[in-house]
């Protein structure tokens, strides 16, 4: 079975993967992917700063997250440039981890967890879909407190 897992932000889409993976499926964290993606060295680190410049880097060479953040919030078709970079990326490496599952599990209940499944339309590829829903204070609340940043 594969299945997407998708919800706004903060909605507790992690939690509910942890939930998942502790009662035996195995997940992914297209989040997680993306971010390593973006580590030195790595193909997605080296794509992105070609084409944003290195203006989003910080002083240890590292992508600034939040100077990148600043860029794409501010013109859609810079985000959109992003995805284009790291989204084949991003599902090149969940093919991979979902082979590797595969080879080793006979009958494997994979959970895919993202954002963007219902933006971009990938969800179509998912046996079925499973949509985290918490209420807009709520994840308001939660964001603040896990990207430790005031209103």
């Amino acid at each position: 079975m594969y299945v997407g897992l998708t919800g706004t932000i903060a909605s507790g889409k992690s939690t509910a993967a942890k939930i998942f993976n502790n009662l035996g499926a195995f997940t992914i964290d297209l989040d997680k992917i993306s971010k390593e993606l973006l580590n030195i060295n790595n193909i997605g680190y080296n794509e992105v700063v070609n084409f944003f410049g290195k203006g989003i880097l910080a002083k240890d060479d590292s992508i600034d997250r939040a100077k990148l953040k600043n860029i794409i919030f501010r013109d859609k078709s810079y985000k959109k440039a992003l995805e284009d970079i790291l989204h084949p990326l991003i599902r090149k490496k969940e093919i991979e981890i979902v082979n590797n599952i595969l080879s080793k599990n006979k009958s494997p209940i994979i959970i895919v967890h993202a954002a963007l499944f219902i933006e971009t339309q990938s969800f179509k590829r998912y046996d079925s879909l499973i949509v985290v829903y918490s209420k807009n204070d709520t994840c308001y609340k939660r964001l603040l407190k896990r990207d430790n940043i005031d209103e």
